[in-house]
């Protein structure tokens, strides 16, 4: 698997016939802001970026612009562009006529050449570009995306973020409201974890008497330390409980009985397994953690914890009655959408691309929008470009930001 190097920077000539634009990320802290006016290509720039990996070639071919391009750190540079149009071999390429697809510094020696199927009738070629040879290539080209620059995938997170668009293979007919699927979606990773937490635990204990065996007293823990790291089990326990990624009943601990020399050996092996086992779930626990402590700042009257068996649980401050997903405000379904987004669907080392994250939220919302967003990056090891209209999202963070600005107009055109 090839590591996907960052993206350092992003240009566009001739967005729309007007406008040249060059977007270079924040390398240090991950996070960059694009603001400026309506009309500017704040979003069809992320919709672009979102598309060339994706192999969304329509996407790209339905936008006015001259060329495109993302360089990378290691110094490679990845476009498109338009050159002037000749013939398509089918009327579906329409879109993409003139597209040619760039690529310097690729740290492929031989790329495959591919050439159109005359035989076949649908979109699987585009116009293709690569150090001077050109050739019409297949949808294999996001392999060839893939081995040139990493598996890069883009996370976009749209604005239209509470509707999740349901398989046909679903029990669920059409659209579904997203903090329902994610809800269903978290239960399942639940049990997926305990499962793999289950698979340790008969592993360790098919194994336990004969590494007991091996235990000697050099390698046993002194009584000192096998007090703290027990206390530290039995509170590792009790979070995992309240996360909701343990079973209480199953987990419920007797007291800890009065140490003793001669059972060092046992307790050693034990505390070791204990925490080998309790390990597997960190990952998942604060994940869990980080997004009700996240959406509880921000509720007022309601709070949000999670079941094991129910996922997202809502509960009103005022009566303790349940609240179903359905009746959260718009804003607060934004907050636990975008939040969960951000914590449970972004791997380590991708591009995560926020439109308008302050839609339905309320100022004071928005002012701790990005503290959470820089620690969530520096937890998960991702970069964000984030376009926004609002101040409050970039709070004082300015340094954090790119302008997007236009040309000047000629004075009679601007009366």
């Amino acid at each position: 698997m090839t590591t996907s190097p960052r993206v350092r920077r992003i240009k566009v000539k001739g967005l729309f016939g007007i406008f040249d634009h060059e977007i270079p990320l924040n390398m240090d802290e991950r996070i960059t802001i694009l603001h400026g006016p309506n009309g500017y290509g704040k979003t069809i720039v992320l919709r672009m970026l979102d598309a060339l990996f994706r192999g969304q070639w329509e996407t790209i071919g339905a936008v006015p612009f001259d060329s495109f391009s993302v360089e990378f750190e290691n110094g490679m540079v990845l476009g498109v562009k338009r050159e002037p149009e000749g013939d398509v071999p089918s009327p579906f390429l329409e879109a993409l006529k003139g597209l040619v697809f760039f690529c310097h510094g690729s740290p492929l020696h031989d790329p495959a050449v591919f050439s159109w199927d005359s035989q076949r009738d649908q979109i699987t070629s585009i116009l293709f570009h690569l150090d001077g040879i050109k050739a019409t290539v297949t949808q294999r080209l996001i392999g060839w995306l893939a081995a040139s620059c990493g598996e890069l995938q883009p996370r976009m997170i749209e604005t239209h973020r509470l509707v999740h668009e349901v398989s046909r293979h679903s029990q669920f007919l059409g659209n579904r409201s997203a903090v329902l699927t994610y809800s269903d979606e978290l239960v399942q990773a639940i049990e997926a974890t305990l499962a793999r937490y289950a698979s340790r635990a008969q592993e360790l204990d098919s194994t336990f008497l004969d590494r007991l065996f091996r235990q000697t007293p050099q390698t046993e823990l002194p009584i000192e330390e096998i007090e703290v790291r027990l206390r530290g089990l039995d509170d590792k326990r009790a979070r995992l409980v309240q996360l909701g990624v343990l079973d209480p009943e199953r987990e419920s601990h007797k007291k800890t009985p009065r140490l003793e020399e001669s059972k060092r050996d046992v307790l050693t092996v034990y505390i070791e397994d204990t925490e080998s086992k309790l390990g597997m779930l960190e990952d998942l626990a604060w994940r869990i953690e980080l997004l009700t402590e996240a959406v509880n700042r921000r509720f007022v009257y309601k709070r949000m914890s999670v079941s094991r068996g129910e996922g997202f649980v809502f509960r009103s401050l005022v009566d303790g009655r349940s609240v179903p997903s359905d009746r959260l405000s718009s804003g607060e379904q934004h907050e636990v959408v975008l939040l969960y987004e951000l914590l449970f669907h972004v791997k380590p080392g991708s591009l995560v691309l926020i439109d308008e994250p302050e839609i339905s939220l309320h100022l004071a919302w928005q002012n701790q929008f990005l503290g959470d967003l820089l620690q969530m990056v520096e937890l998960g090891g991702y970069d964000v470009l984030v376009a926004t209209h609002s101040p409050s999202i970039i709070d004082d963070r300015w340094d954090l930001t790119v302008e997007l600005k236009g040309p000047e107009l000629p004075a009679k055109a601007a009366e």
